[in-house]
């Protein structure tokens, strides 16, 4: 929860904020700390970023270390977390200077996240209000701006006059005009009865630490969190959100997505309730698993025993061999050129030899019941002299020689 409050004039533009951090529990909001951060000083912007801190911290850390710090940048940056963490809880306001005049972004998930640009005529003062509450703010500045107060004074009642256990803390306002950004006012927000979360846990005997780096609650649900993510473990198990300081990888532990580890663009990695698992881009050693379903992979040094396989081919480049179910396809520069395995027109296995277009048989060896036949036109060696067309039958030296030996002619003895 955060407020922001901007005073705009044509040539002096000022931004305040509160540093209040609340929680929610059991529908109630409770303050948490006053230490939270909502204005970011980039280059010649100030910048209001807040509604959920971890989204806004990792946002806004990711868009500093960034290169390209301009608007557009940070609008495709808030969709993009908004719609990755299925969130509209970033509300984003700018300051900046242009031309010597002043001018104010506002970029919101509540407007498509359009960039709607603010500018002020000579003479006239402007006031924008982001965050909440924000009715009443504006309702408190528009009369001390009325009656003539002092930038300082009106930011200081309107904080006051809103402040509750999600705005409070100390104001914090900043100033730009064509001198640059100084930091204009900070002062403590009076504040009555705020409800800290730490008063109303600490009657249940539980833990509240708050530290640099996050805050832990706990009552019958364990909460620890900071700016990457949140733990959460209860009567229904542990519930993990979690992403890198760049944004770019999130991991989701729960019971209903088990473990889900995405990027910016898809899962890529997965394990749901039924134990599927889905991995994309790995290398994966000493597996072993039933049933699996491989697509598009190199698989090096891979031993299997009964495996089945519909179809597989060898490599990707144009020299390849397919594996069907009864006979193995060679490839030549992506032509068929040979098929040996079983016939499918007798159930006979059989070798067959196709031409360069990889389309007509030029050539067959197929088994009989007792011999093998031949067809096609053969060649049997070159410069042997001694070709074959049509349909031949062959037989071995042996065969031939014992046929003429049993053939010989003998001549009638004088």
């Amino acid at each position: 929860m955060s407020s922001c409050l901007i005073i705009q004039e044509c040539d002096d533009v000022f931004i305040g904020s509160d540093t209040a951090v609340s929680i929610t529990y059991k529908d109630v909001i409770y303050r948490l700390n006053t230490n939270g951060k909502k204005l970011y000083v980039v280059e010649d912007m100030v910048i209001f970023c807040s509604g959920n801190l971890n989204l806004s911290y990792s946002l806004m850390d990711n868009f500093i270390k960034g290169k390209d710090h301009s608007v557009e940048k940070l609008r495709d940056m808030n969709k993009e977390y908004c719609l990755k963490f299925d969130s509209k809880e970033i509300d984003i306001l700018i300051c900046s200077m242009l031309n010597n005049k002043t001018i104010v972004y506002q970029i919101s998930p509540y407007e498509d996240f359009k960039i709607i640009i603010k500018r002020a005529e000579v003479g006239n003062i402007s006031t924008w209000v982001g965050g909440v509450k924000s009715q009443e703010c504006s309702d408190s500045a528009c009369e001390s701006l009325e009656n003539q107060m002092k930038v300082e004074e009106v930011y200081q009642k309107a904080f006051d006059d809103i402040s509750y256990e999600g705005v409070g803390g100390r104001a914090i306002v900043y100033r730009i005009n064509k001198n640059g950004i100084k930091l204009y006012y900070t002062n403590d927000i009076k504040e009555k009865n705020i409800r800290f979360i730490n008063e109303i846990l600490s009657n249940q005997h539980l833990i509240v630490a708050d530290t640099l780096i996050g805050h832990l609650v706990a009552t019958n649900k364990l909460v620890v969190s900071d700016e990457a993510g949140t733990v959460t473990i209860d009567g229904e198990g542990i519930n993990i959100n979690a992403s890198r300081t760049d944004g770019k990888v999130a991991i989701k532990v729960n019971t209903t997505d088990v473990l889900k580890i995405s990027n910016l663009i898809k899962d890529i990695f997965s394990i749901d309730a039924t134990g599927n698992v889905v991995a994309n881009d790995g290398t994966y050693n000493n597996i072993k698993a039933n049933n699996v379903t491989a697509i598009n992979g190199t698989y090096t040094n891979i031993n299997t025993i009964n495996m089945i396989a519909t179809l597989m081919r060898t490599s990707n480049s144009s020299n390849y061999m397919i594996f069907h179910d009864q006979y193995i396809e060679f490839y030549h520069l992506g032509s068929l050129r040979m098929r040996v395995g079983f016939n499918s027109a007798n159930n006979m296995p059989s070798i067959l030899l196709y031409g360069e277009d990889g389309n007509e048989e030029v050539g067959s060896i197929t088994a009989g019941s007792s011999a093998a036949s031949l067809s096609g036109n053969w060649t049997v060696e070159s410069g042997s002299e001694f070709d074959i067309y049509g349909n031949t039958n062959l037989a071995t030296k042996a065969y031939v020689d014992q046929q003429i030996s049993s053939h010989q002619y003998i001549p009638p003895s004088a």
